[in-house]
């Protein structure tokens, strides 16, 4: 047999507000590679950098950068 209406019914979603913030710095990633042509070795550097942002209900700011080589 095939439904005729909604088999189940659903209240609207909860959620939480949504988190106050002032981006101090915008993310931002690079990824170089660098060939030397003499002695054939690639390096791959990659900078991850994550931005930084402030919690305006406390003012405590957070961010990390990530460097690899």
């Amino acid at each position: 047999p095939l439904a005729t209406d909604d088999e189940a019914a659903f209240a609207e979603p909860e959620g939480a507000t949504p988190w106050a913030t002032e981006t101090i710095r915008a993310s931002n990633s690079e990824r170089h590679i660098d060939r030397d042509e003499k002695t054939g070795i690639v390096t791959l550097s990659i900078d991850d950098d994550f931005g930084e942002v402030r919690d305006l209900a406390h003012g405590l700011a957070n961010g990390s950068i990530a460097r690899e080589t």
